[in-house]
């Protein structure tokens, strides 16, 4: 990619043609017509790219878009064989006292800050017919042209008039929550279509000749609605951008908003279940830590291999699940000893005995092994045969800032964990935790 120094002048892509006085007239209300015309004719220096790729990334947002041509028309994975995971008529009840009490009242999130609208760049489209690559280039210093509009909480409503220079874009900035909808509207000529994007990823390109985009933000920040020409004529267009509040977080839970939350999972690797367990927490960029069976590592190495490389990390579960309140010594030093083997430099210095069962010198026989015993204080029970909304609504009427959460990825068929995870996840969201692990 090719970096250059560009220079334009501030109505280049504006209105034309200017007036002498290099004054700029901005009447700004909240709801109403907001009105600009840039006349300055001030030399800028900008930096540039040199070109980018028609064919750009998106954010991944739910995105509806109408065009002249758009109105025209309209887990399954193999399982390895399985070197005897934990049974699940072995797995008990968990014995460690845990606490499971029930969240405080449940309340509606508060409607988002203050909204920002502005017209944030002027820059030239490219030539050339459609599709074509367009590139913004930022004005740099005190000539960057602003249309500020400052609202009350909740809905943010505003309405451009104006003209796009030929080949033009004209971007405005809104700031804006993940999960809002933001619906921009235009009335132009043919040849003035629609862009929006956040940095560079690209919801609806003007390759896609949209006149109007409804789309449910993927995440938050400084969201760019272009008004792009790919005419050779000045061309007027008016320009309404609306953008609502997210829905009100889950009632279910109470837990406030950038909570510390940490997922564990114990009984595997198993790939009936652990794979599918990876693919949500990715997809909800989770981190947690799985308290492995060594000998399920032994047997899997490559499933365990994913986990870390995922940015998880693991702690021991013993070699066998045996139940620690009941071994001698030497049997305790050996399930210890061989699990933290096998795990290698990936170990962390932690140990969750099975059943959550301890004995007098579990603790002091661990700490030799300079390991740290670590429960949890909410667990999903999955293993009592729960349904998924069962095990969802256990965990997110429990949890708090703080809380440990155990849920199980191996010792039977843990579908409904599965997709409990999902709800949970799913719900959670606009909560925006950080899911850390456990043990580092």
């Amino acid at each position: 990619m090719v970096t250059g120094l560009v220079v334009l002048s501030v109505a280049a892509c504006s209105e034309s043609p200017p007036t002498p006085d290099g004054a700029e007239s901005i009447s700004v209300l909240p709801g109403t017509m907001v009105e600009s015309t840039t006349t300055a004719d001030v030399p800028l220096s900008l930096e540039a790219d040199g070109t980018t790729s028609p064919d750009r990334g998106s954010a991944g947002g739910a995105v509806a878009s109408t065009s002249p041509a758009a109105t025209a028309g309209a887990d399954a994975g193999s399982v390895e064989s399985d070197p005897a995971p934990i049974p699940e008529t072995d797995r008990g009840t968990d014995a460690a006292s845990s606490t499971d009490d029930a969240g405080s009242e449940n309340e509606v999130a508060e409607p988002v800050s203050e909204g920002e609208l502005s017209r944030a760049d002027t820059v030239p489209a490219p030539s050339g017919s459609l599709p074509a690559p367009t590139t913004d280039i930022l004005l740099e210093g005190p000539y960057r042209p602003d249309i500020q509009v400052r609202v009350d909480r909740g809905e943010i409503r505003a309405i451009a008039n104006g003209t796009v220079a030929p080949r033009c874009r004209l971007v405005y900035a809104v700031e804006a929550a993940v999960g809002q909808t933001l619906t921009a509207a235009l009335d132009a000529p043919s040849g003035v279509w629609l862009e929006l994007r956040l940095d560079d990823d690209v919801l609806v390109s003007e390759a896609e000749a949209s006149l109007r985009v409804e789309a449910t933000l993927p995440a938050g920040g400084s969201w760019r609605v272009g008004v792009v020409s790919t005419s050779d004529d000045f061309n007027d267009y008016a320009l309404t951008i609306r953008v609502l509040p997210p829905p009100p977080i889950s009632t279910r839970s109470s837990i406030e908003p950038g909570s510390a939350v940490y997922l564990t999972f114990d009984d595997g690797p198993d790939p009936r279940n652990t794979p599918h367990i990876l693919d949500i927490l990715a997809r909800y960029n989770a981190r947690a830590t799985f308290f492995v069976v060594g000998r399920l590592v032994a047997g899997y190495p490559d499933l365990f291999q994913r986990i870390v490389s995922e940015g998880h990390t693991v702690a021991n579960h013993t070699w066998n699940h045996e139940n620690l309140a009941k071994l001698s010594r030497a049997e305790f030093d050996r399930t210890i000893g061989r699990t933290e083997e096998i795990l290698g430099e990936y170990a962390t210095p932690c140990l969750r005995p099975p059943y959550g069962a301890t004995g007098r010198h579990t603790r002091a026989w661990a700490a030799e092994h300079g390991l740290e015993v670590h429960m949890w204080s909410v667990s999903a029970n999955d293993w009592e045969g729960l349904d998924a909304e069962a095990i969802a609504d256990r965990i997110l009427t429990r949890i708090t800032d703080g809380s440990v959460v155990l849920m199980h990825d191996g010792g039977g068929n843990r579908a409904q964990t599965v997709r409990g995870l999902e709800i949970i996840l799913e719900e959670l969201a606009l909560h925006r935790l950080r899911y850390e692990p456990l043990c580092i």
